[in-house]
């Protein structure tokens, strides 16, 4: 659970904002959460569920607003200090865990979540979803997608970022160097074995970037500054398995068909209404799934 948490906090303090890939994209989940808080009565209260940078909120204020926004992330999000601004209608609270929601019963007329509420115990969750949520408080999610666009993409990006961090691979062979494990012949030659097993697999945003920084901490050695080649190299180390325990997770969270049904039932049972849809871009490609609802 603690790698889970030092993975997106990770990941939210480097000023990431959504998963969602294009301006298009974007403006599809823009217009979905603007419609949807029209429907909130002016001035009422919106509970945003794993909120990360207040991608949701963000999108909200856009239309103009006149909503109180909460948002709470089981990371240590401190969206107000990384560069981002947001009104005093909104507050942020890091560590929560929106299976043990710290609100009294029936406290929100509106509770949002975008590629977030999936990764929590969704039996849980959904249970504190309906009792935060006022009588006739509606709901709306967006959630990952067993086939989606999105999964496809960070999926070849987490066999990419496997391959760099497996046992004796790259990146345990740039640590035996600036331990003085192994010569720098050894470690061009393990580099080489590597570009030329994935040929034509490679990225330059992953195994690019990681051979820049592998390069700098040879040089920084070689000047005998070991010290900041040791200290780069750890770093380099640290963002790759957060990186990879991140991705790891959205693809063990990713929803089925059948999964959702069972979240629609859960919901029922809980004493709300729901409807989920597969929610496509314009050019019929799936993003993930669409789920509404009211407190009955």
């Amino acid at each position: 659970m603690k790698d889970k948490h030092s993975a997106w906090s990770q990941y939210w303090s480097a000023n990431k904002n959504s998963c969602i890939g294009s301006h298009e994209e974007q403006k599809l989940v823009d217009r979905l959460w603007q419609s949807w808080l029209a429907t909130i009565a002016s001035g009422g209260k919106v509970l945003d569920l794993a909120t990360g940078n207040g991608a949701v909120i963000h999108s909200m204020l856009a239309a103009g607003t006149s909503h109180t926004f909460t948002a709470v992330d089981y990371a240590d999000i401190k969206p107000n200090m990384n560069q981002l601004s947001f009104p005093e209608n909104v507050e942020f609270t890091a560590n929560i865990d929106i299976a043990l929601l710290p609100f009294s019963d029936e406290s929100f007329d509106g509770i949002s979540s975008q590629f977030g509420f999936e990764y929590a115990d969704i039996s849980k969750a959904s249970a504190e979803l309906v009792r935060v949520l006022k009588k006739e408080g509606r709901f709306q999610l967006i959630v990952h997608h067993q086939t989606s666009e999105i999964l496809k993409a960070n999926i070849t990006r987490l066999d990419e970022i496997a391959w760099l961090i497996e046992e004796q691979g790259v990146i345990d062979s740039a640590i035996a160097y600036v331990h003085g494990s192994i010569s720098q012949t050894s470690l061009e030659k393990i580099g080489q074995e590597y570009l030329s097993q994935h040929h034509g697999k490679l990225t330059k945003t992953i195994s690019g970037n990681v051979f820049e920084s592998i390069n700098q901490a040879v040089l920084d050695y070689y000047s005998d500054n070991k010290t900041r080649a040791t200290q780069s190299i750890k770093l380099l180390q640290a963002r790759l398995q957060g990186e990879f325990s991140r991705l790891t997770q959205l693809a063990d969270v990713a929803m089925s068909k059948d999964a959702v049904d069972k979240l629609v039932t859960r919901f029922e049972n809980l004493g709300a209404k729901a409807d989920a849809t597969e929610l496509k871009t314009a050019d019929e490609l799936t993003l993930g799934w669409h789920l509404t609802g009211s407190r009955k």
